[in-house]
């Protein structure tokens, strides 16, 4: 129908309202009132809404707690995005202050998800999308983006850790090895030191798009972090792809694979400590994730994506 509605599920029910009553978005009435046709294109409860206005522009609303901090990382890297091969990010294109939202510059390109896993593609074009994603993110390490949050090994600990106690109330044997697996994660000496660089923060193909050059979109996580968070994440959400669609596991293999390609192509050497426990972070994320966000139908298959950060921690 293209309703859309959040569903709130609590030990006493269930309880369904309208995205315009979400408390913590209170600029998203105003947003969907605003333009007579505006409609909802995703919704995250309690975190941020996108909506297409009749024009066609982007309208993002996020929490009041939140705008200052993504208005400021993403006005950082729209500056230099598809500077010196860089990848594309859309412009922002007014910051409605009343609304805690952002308009912003609707790119052209396909999202590397579909274009990835599309039979109609020839594999070696799906394989050089990757890689010149990888050469369009070495060359945006090398940006100059200073004011950009730093994210550390240890803020993908704390994100993973808050969903244990839901794992913990459906499976506390699991929820027990999640948290043996994130104790393995406490720093480890020169890990504080590693050089910090431009990241998109949350990197997976749905946040790809593919088109005459590579762009970004979603920028909400946008910081510094080390070169290998962004690869480990790509990489660990390949891997689950693979587990949940086992036809998928060579082409999510090899886009893995040409992202590395790029990357070094690019000039970037990824550390290979580093990169592992950064995956295992992302895995683990993942995992907890499933839980928090009642995916119930992949609980069965949670189990993987722990046994595989426990074999990138050789444990």
């Amino acid at each position: 129908s293209g309703a859309v509605a959040r569903v709130d599920l609590t030990a006493s029910g269930e309880r369904r309202l309208d995205p315009r009553a979400d408390p913590a978005l209170p600029g998203l009435g105003m947003s969907l009132e605003r333009e007579p046709g505006t409609r909802i294109l995703s919704y995250k409860p309690g975190s941020s809404c996108v909506l297409a206005e009749p024009d066609g522009r982007l309208v993002k609303v996020f929490r009041p707690d939140a705008i200052d901090r993504v208005l400021t990382g993403w006005s950082i890297v729209a500056a230099v995005g598809g500077r010196g091969g860089a990848p594309r990010i859309p412009q922002l294109l007014e910051h409605r202050v009343e609304a805690n939202a952002l308009v912003l510059e609707f790119l052209d390109g396909v999202p590397l998800r579909r274009h990835a896993y599309d039979p109609a593609v020839a594999v070696e074009l799906r394989l050089e999308s990757a890689r010149e994603l990888g050469s369009a993110l070495a060359a945006f390490a090398g940006c100059d983006t200073p004011g950009l949050p730093a994210v550390t090994l240890a803020d993908d600990v704390r994100e993973a850790s808050v969903g244990l106690l839901a794992v913990r109330a459906v499976d506390a044997a699991l929820a027990e090895r999640v948290a043996e697996l994130l104790a393995a994660l406490d720093p480890e000496p020169g890990e504080s030191t590693a050089p910090l660089v431009p990241s998109h923060g949350a990197l997976r193909t749905d946040q790809v798009l593919v088109g005459r050059s590579p762009a970004l979109v979603d920028l909400d996580d946008t910081c510094r972090a080390v070169p290998e968070r962004d690869a480990a994440n790509f990489a660990a959400y390949l891997w689950w792809r693979a587990v949940r669609r086992p036809g998928d596991a060579a082409v999510a293999h090899g886009l893995h694979q040409a992202l590395c390609a790029g990357l070094t192509a690019g000039g970037v050497r990824l550390d290979e400590r580093r990169w592992a426990r950064q995956r295992a972070a992302s895995l683990l994320k993942i995992a907890t994730r499933r839980y928090r966000s009642l995916t119930t139908d992949e609980w069965v298959l949670v189990p993987q994506l722990v046994e595989e950060a426990a074999r990138a921690l050789g444990r």
